[in-house]
């Protein structure tokens, strides 16, 4: 028995099952196949037909065995790497075409032949180079002992070589190629029975196959009336559609009596989502891709890092929960997310398995990272080249090692779709450890990796097995499914009819001239279709939509402008029209509600934002022993985000970045600022053009410790940044030392045992902890000054950045604090480097570095500022950090609603209710899509 699919081939054992126990007899099963299996086993060939998995090998190795010229006339831009994926994609290019052409008996030289017969249309030259390559793919397959399938076949279709077959059923095939037919046709007379979905006055609309006729069909008028049709706008809309339909005859049908069929499988998440939403489950008998699961992607992440050596590809690797689970025992393993995030944040390296940099604790554990995946008992065995059959067991093995500790329940979903997926993988490295000899070719580990994925990434991982579930079919699923309920969508072109005229190795006109399946002949199949689900089914809803998921206009189905000429027009203006109204009575399953600010296509698509409290409004925090500088202004900013950031731990850590950010800029500003300050040669230079030479060389120094030849691109320009505002400063400093000013310290925090020093309120005392950027002295006046860089663009005084508003409320303490760490500094000689009343009388203010050269230099707080900071000043800035640190010792902070707006785009907006939310299916939330 020869049907189209192997699901109507499971569906009809069970109903002979059934049928043969109501009638009380003893079943014997009939051998059930598909059309391509049945023609291997009617064939009588001498010898063994060729695989796919052999024949993309034999295919690949073909394409680099041909002339170079003969490749690139086939493909102007063929890969030069022999190992890479894009070669494999074009070797199955080759063999989709070779099978299409040879099923119909002929050969890639009979299509140059026939090319120049076609008008408008003549690629002989490219046929003929194509030709030169099929003819070195089947010599390879010969010599490892294999035939052809499609040669082979196709032989013994011409000399009627048959093996014995009591009969043959052809149950509702709508396309059988020339080969199949004659191999057919070799068979004993009254030996085939063909069954056809239709009533016998219409026998003359089909071959003597059963096969649709283009010319009868393309001019049939479909039974399709307008109550039954919907047409809405985008793909969501549909699933509200499809659930809406449920929804209504819940009464009528079981979930097993109703299925939903969609030739177009990108909308299958929407309809999902939607038909959930309103409490009917759903399976995709499509299933899941092999190429989303744990196990490919694992395998996925090896191959590129072993090829690239890349700091994404290391962080994608260490971030596999399975390759962290299979090494759960070491500590660098476990560590390795966070590691890294750390290392990129401070690096930003591309490339990494060439070597790590720096010196710091997160270098020194990537370091011994990288070190441990070369070994030999994890990535070790990965290193060298093998042939590609022994290949397939050391990656097996590695597998094994991976999930090996898993417990897999095969009882839970979780656990079979894990079994499935493993087993997908076994079934290809199986196929690459049997190759034959002459097709064993030598190979790197990223490349076996990549053809074992090739080989299975158009698997799917079946569905959950669940009897109360409504099924999702694919198109062709549908004609022989018997379920008495049918919803259609995406009845929208180029899905429906499905389109192969538009294929560039053979248009639809020389499809024609070859005698291969066409438009017209996929038109008439997918109507013959449409036609049998109408009268085989109770109930039958087509749905169509305006747009795409991406919002591109979409043109629907020819199939429903397939009736009598006046009643196809009043349709098209129907659906069409300007008002775009659709058809049926439930064309817009989801009303419009507008306030008047936009039209319905701007509201759908305007993002949402919803606010609600955070689910612990108070939190109760243990208070610190020690306050940094920087914490004082995180509190007056924000205490709940000061809260979850510094005292929960709370912080983002992701290696997303490109660039530098603004903080590792300043970070990098501040490491050159502060070996210069350490440079008693370089600080007492007066000749700017001197000092600018002096400061690009330690930039120069320093980026070759931190980010090697091996930053990101984005960082090389950044670094060219950053020396033109040195040149801004070398012209400042230059000027500075001329005054008598020279630099005493440079990143200087208090000495001694204690992590920062006594800062008493209430009579208890909290310790105060910060680093100066850099102290001068002023030897022939005896000033001091205390300075913080700052490398914003644009420049901001002390004033600005401290104090807000008319009421000069302090927002920040960074400058005031300051003076109570001044007196704690260590000089030079081991004693105090200023004393008290120095530490009071001493000038405050920012040294910057923005983006124009000609802005840099200083900018006051204190005397020499336009504004100057009082005692008055500074005591008040004391009373704010006096609330600051009773706040602090209270232990608790309570959440200000009025705050969520600015997390918004935050890591932590999720954890306070700052939400944005965006239609499921809109690409571009903020698109106007010009209506």
């Amino acid at each position: 028995m020869v049907l189209p699919g192997g699901r109507a081939g499971r569906r009809l054992e069970e109903l002979l099952v059934e049928e043969a126990g109501h009638r009380g007899l003893r079943l014997v099963p009939p051998r059930i196949v598909g059309v391509a299996r049945a023609q291997e086993e009617i064939a009588d060939v001498d010898g063994i037909l060729s695989t796919p998995v052999e024949d993309q090998v034999a295919w690949t190795r073909a394409l680099t065995s041909v002339a170079r010229q003969d490749l690139e006339r086939v493909f102007p831009t063929a890969p030069v790497d022999t190992e890479g994926p894009q070669l494999m994609e074009l070797a199955r290019l080759c063999v989709r075409l070779h099978r299409t052409v040879g099923a119909e008996g002929l050969t890639f030289r009979d299509v140059s032949h026939r090319c120049p017969r076609v008008e408008g249309f003549d690629d002989s030259e490219r046929w003929k180079s194509l030709s030169a390559i099929q003819h070195e793919a089947i010599a390879l397959l010969r010599k490892a002992g294999r035939l052809d399938r499609e040669s082979a076949l196709d032989a013994a279709a011409h000399q009627g070589a048959v093996r014995d077959v009591d009969t043959v059923w052809l149950i509702g095939l709508t396309e059988l190629s020339r080969t199949a037919r004659r191999l057919l046709s070799a068979l004993p007379a009254g030996s085939i029975r063909i069954l056809v979905a239709a009533p016998e006055d219409r026998a003359a609309w089909f071959d003597a196959w059963g096969c649709p006729r283009e010319e009868t069909w393309i001019g049939a008028d479909l039974s399709l009336s307008d109550d039954r049709i919907r047409v809405v706008d985008r793909p969501r809309d549909q699933g509200r559609v499809v659930a809406q339909i449920l929804g209504a005859v819940g009464q009528d049908f079981s979930a097993d009596e109703i299925v939903i069929a969609t030739p177009d499988p990108t909308l299958v998440p929407f309809i999902e989502h939607e038909v959930r939403a309103a409490g009917v489950p759903t399976r995709y008998a499509g299933g899941r891709s092999l190429r989303r699961t744990a196990p490919f992607l694992l395998l996925e992440s090896i191959a590129t890092y072993l090829e690239a050596g890349t700091f994404s590809a290391l962080a994608t690797l260490m971030r596999h929960p399975a390759f962290q689970a299979g090494f759960e025992d070491e500590r660098v393993f476990r560590e390795a997310p966070d590691i890294l995030d750390r290392y990129h944040e401070r690096h930003l390296q591309a490339r990494i398995a060439d070597r790590v940099h720096g010196n710091s604790r997160e270098a020194r554990l990537v370091r011994e990272l990288v070190g441990r995946l070369g070994e030999e008992d994890l990535l070790g065995p990965l290193s060298g080249r093998r042939p590609v059959s022994e290949w397939a067991g050391t990656l097996m093995s590695l597998l094994v090692r991976v999930y090996g500790r898993t417990d897999v329940d095969p009882e839970t979903r979780r656990g079979r779709d894990l079994l499935a997926c493993l087993e997908a993988l076994k079934r290809p490295a199986a196929a690459l450890v049997g190759l034959p000899p002459a097709l064993v070719a030598s190979a790197s580990a990223p490349a076996a990796i990549r053809l074992l994925l090739f080989l299975c990434r158009d698997d799917n991982i079946p569905p959950d097995p669940s009897d109360e579930a409504v099924e999702l079919l694919g198109w062709l699923e549908n004609p022989l499914d018997d379920s008495p309920g049918l919803v259609i969508c995406g009845v929208n072109e180029p899905s429906l009819p499905e389109s192969v005229g538009g294929d560039p190795f053979l248009p639809n006109g020389l499809r024609q001239h070859l005698g291969l399946p066409s438009d017209d002949t996929r038109f008439a199949r997918d109507l013959f279709h449409l036609e049998s689900m109408l009268h085989s089914r109770r109930e039958v809803w087509v749905v169509a939509g305006r747009r795409g998921a991406e919002g591109d206009p979409l043109q629907p189905s020819r199939l429903l402008f397939a009736t009598q000429p006046a009643a196809a027009a009043a349709r098209i203006l129907r659906i069409l029209g300007e008002r775009g109204e659709g058809l049926g009575p439930e064309a817009e399953p989801a009303p419009h509600h507008s306030d008047g600010g936009g039209t319905p296509s701007q509201v759908a698509t305007a993002s949402v934002q919803a606010f609600a409290s955070p689910p612990e409004a108070n939190l109760r925090f243990d208070p610190p022993e020690v306050l940094s500088v920087t914490d004082f202004r995180s509190i007056l900013m924000d205490p709940y985000r000061w809260v979850l950031e510094r005292r929960m731990g709370l912080r983002p850590r992701h290696d997303g970045d490109r660039e530098l950010t603004p903080p590792a800029f300043g970070s990098l500003v501040h490491k050159v600022l502060e070996r210069f300050g350490r440079d008693s040669e370089a600080t007492a230079m007066e000749d700017a053009d001197r000092l600018e030479q002096v400061l690009s060389g330690i930039l120069d120094r320093i980026v070759a410790e931190e980010f090697g030849d091996t930053a990101r691109p984005a960082v090389a320009i950044q670094i060219e940044h950053l020396r033109i505002r040195l040149r801004g400063f070398a012209q400042w400093q230059a000027g500075w030392r001329r005054q008598g000013w020279r630099i005493t310290g440079t990143e200087m925090h208090p000495a001694g045992g204690d992590p920062g020093v006594p800062l008493s309120v209430d009579g208890e005392s909290v310790l105060l902890s910060g680093r100066i950027d850099r102290v001068d002295h002023n030897d022939r006046t005896g000033e001091w000054a205390v300075f913080d860089y700052k490398t914003s663009d644009t420049s901001r005084s002390p004033e600005q950045v401290h104090r807000r508003g008319r009421e000069k409320r302090w927002v920040d303490l960074q400058l005031p604090l300051y003076r109570h760490l001044l007196p704690f500094l260590i000089g030079p000689d081991g004693g105090p480097l200023m004393t008290v009343p120095d530490a009071h009388q001493a000038e405050m203010g920012y040294i910057l570095l923005p983006r124009d050269p000609g802005s840099a230099g200083a900018a006051w707080a204190t005397g020499r500022g336009p504004a100057p900071w009082t005692a008055e000043d500074f005591a008040a800035a004391d009373q704010v950090a006096a609330q600051v640190i009773r706040f602090v010792r209270g232990g608790e902070v309570s959440f200000d609603p009025t705050s969520v707006r600015s997390y918004l785009g935050q890591p932590l907006a999720p954890l306070v209710g700052a939400l944005e939310l965006f239609g499921a299916d809109e690409a571009d939330p903020g698109r106007d899509d010009g209506e």
